[in-house]
């Protein structure tokens, strides 16, 4: 399994030096700003690494569909079937490192932005004064303070829900590679298998959460919102290493 992980990670290693590299150009930016005393830098470098923080995660979080995707469709990924793996290992070994990847990269972008945003408002009066602004209005908005432990919810829910989405996205491929296979339009009809089951999937979600928060159950809300998503994850990656272990030809 191991092994299997340190081969995912070689393959989508590329987009990932690329992004830290510009990262790393955001990072100069700031500091000349801080250096420099200028605010039009520090701005510019943090704009440009909270643009770069978005498109990077999605573009980790889809790059490991695409590579899914190769694997089944050119020759050269399809020898990945042919080691002696099951299909149930090569495929957890692939969204093992897809969740450890979108979770590192989240508290990375998390407390790079943390610390870039300390070392500006300990440099700048004016923004440590919008800072302030920001933390008042947060509180008067959402009753609460602005502090970490209220981003680790949200932040953490998001990672489950991208991960949600790869999954569902592996099932889809697979159908196409294994029962759709050689039919016409395979592959825009597991794209909108994949979009039903998805959208099907969050109104059953949302209707029996709905339906919880309706008899006073809030409390529970946050659980059974994780644990539905872990069921389809789960549900998603038995049903691909099924479909693969029985349907594809070797």
């Amino acid at each position: 399994m191991i092994k299997l992980m340190k081969y995912e990670i070689k393959k989508q290693f590329f987009i990932k030096i690329v992004i830290l590299v510009l990262a790393i150009v955001c990072q100069l930016l700031i500091a000349t700003g801080l250096i420099l005393y200028s605010e039009d830098w520090v701005s510019l470098g943090e704009g440009l690494f909270v643009i770069l923080a978005f498109v990077g995660f999605f573009i980790i979080s889809f790059e490991t569909i695409i590579t899914f995707e190769s694997d089944l469709k050119n020759k050269w990924g399809y020898m990945l079937f042919l080691t002696p793996h099951t299909s149930y290992q090569i495929v957890g070994s692939k969204l093992i490192t897809a969740a450890i990847q979108i979770i590192a990269y989240i508290i990375t972008c998390f407390l790079i932005i943390l610390g870039n945003i300390f070392m500006i408002t300990t440099r700048f009066e004016g923004f440590a004064k919008f800072a302030e602004i920001v933390k008042q209005l947060w509180k008067q908005v959402f009753n609460s303070d602005l502090a970490i432990k209220n981003f680790i919810e949200p932040l953490s829910l998001l990672a489950l829900l991208f991960f949600t989405v790869v999954t569902l996205s592996y099932l889809a491929i697979t159908i196409s590679a294994t029962i759709l296979a050689g039919k016409k339009y395979n592959g825009f009809v597991s794209f909108i298998l994949f979009l039903v089951i998805s959208i099907a999937l969050d109104i059953g979600m949302n209707k029996i959460l709905n339906t919880l928060i309706l008899y006073n159950y809030q409390t529970a809300e946050f659980i059974l919102r994780y644990l539905f998503l872990i069921i389809i994850c789960v549900a998603s990656y038995f049903g691909t290493s099924y479909l693969l272990e029985k349907k594809v030809s070797l």
